[in-house]
């Protein structure tokens, strides 16, 4: 991803990523929204870049377990959208 940040739906215009040069303690100052919309533009980038990131070879053994214990019906993949949800009722 070069340049130009995509357009969240926080957002209501792209972000031209060359335009920031922030520190931590800019950001800890944010308020809240903000900090979301920063670390939503951060896991994009990541998300688009995926590969570029080394897999250490105990890691890829732990998601290939994963992998198998939910094609062998002994996991659940559960929808994030749904997670989000139920971790936002809480239970008293």
């Amino acid at each position: 991803m070069t340049g130009v940040a995509p357009n969240f739906p926080l957002l209501p215009f792209p972000i031209e990523a060359s335009l920031f040069v922030v520190s931590i303690g800019e950001i800890q100052q944010l308020p809240l929204g903000e900090k979301l919309q920063i670390m939503e533009a951060i896991w994009e980038d990541l998300r688009l870049n995926a590969e570029q990131v080394p897999v250490p070879k105990w890691h890829k053994g732990l998601l290939d377990a994963r992998r198998e214990a939910v094609e062998a019906n002994r996991e659940e993949i559960l929808d994030w959208d749904e997670v989000k949800h139920s971790l936002g009722v809480r239970k008293a």
